[in-house]
């Protein structure tokens, strides 16, 4: 497993133990705006045409970054919920 990873898991499972019920809930609330969604779906666009400048490529890999993250709130969320 990477650093990453050992850094992700390490503070995912210290938000599990204090996390609410209510804060849960506000997790799992979480998403992109619809400007965020237009915005990826541009990206994706361009990536599929070949015309991505390297600024979008890292702004593509921020979204998917957050993305992710956003996935594993989400699921520490959802353990929460189902523990209470």
């Amino acid at each position: 497993m990477s650093t990453t990873l050992n850094k992700e898991a390490d503070v995912l499972s210290r938000l599990e133990v204090s996390l609410t019920p209510e804060g849960a809930r506000d997790l799992l609330k979480i998403e992109f705006s619809s400007q965020d969604r237009e915005r990826m779906r541009e990206l994706l666009e361009k990536a599929n045409q070949g015309t991505r400048t390297p600024d979008e490529e890292r702004e593509a890999t921020d979204f998917e970054r957050l993305g992710h993250v956003f996935s594993m709130l989400k699921s520490v969320a959802r353990r929460t919920l189902k523990h209470t």
